[in-house]
């Protein structure tokens, strides 16, 4: 025996006014967490070749959150190895400076200028920030984050 006939939906009125009014009280709440999280924070748009979807955008915020301390911590190590670069020429002979120089990069673990960019664009670009980002302090991109974020999930609930 059949409860319903093919085409009509199950339930009632009521319960349908009540599912949309959980609905709207949820995108509420979600709407009011999102102005307290972006409360003086200016948010960009990231424009990319693919534009991302609303879960895709979350997974990513949500791994951004919890790297950030991570990539500061990384970021640190790369600004002590490209302070041990030399800035000054010892030698006029360029032979002999650049066997300088790759022996200092092979003794003590310096950066160029160049590999210090290309490292950092990596750091960058692994949590979604292009590769010319620059980053401001922990706190400051931690903030960004979780006002992106809580956009992100009050963009999801609301209808």
């Amino acid at each position: 025996m059949y409860v319903g006939t093919l085409g009509e939906r199950p339930g009632t009125d009521e319960e349908a006014e009540a599912s949309a009014a959980a609905s709207r009280r949820a995108a509420a709440e979600w709407y009011q967490k999102y102005q307290a999280d972006c409360k003086n924070i200016r948010i960009l748009e990231h424009l990319t070749r693919e534009p991302m979807g609303l879960y895709e955008e979350y997974i990513l915020l949500r791994n951004r959150m919890k790297e950030l301390p991570k990539l500061f911590e990384d970021k640190a190590k790369l600004d002590k190895r490209a302070r041990l670069w030399p800035k000054t020429r010892v030698f006029a002979d360029p032979a002999l400076e650049r066997r300088r120089i790759e022996e200092l990069a092979r003794t003590t673990n310096a950066l160029s200028p160049e590999a210090y960019n290309v490292e950092l664009a990596r750091l960058l670009t692994r949590l979604g920030y292009p590769s010319t980002y620059g980053l401001r302090t922990l706190s400051a991109e931690l903030a960004q984050a979780r006002c992106e974020l809580s956009r992100n999930i009050w963009r999801s609930v609301t209808p």
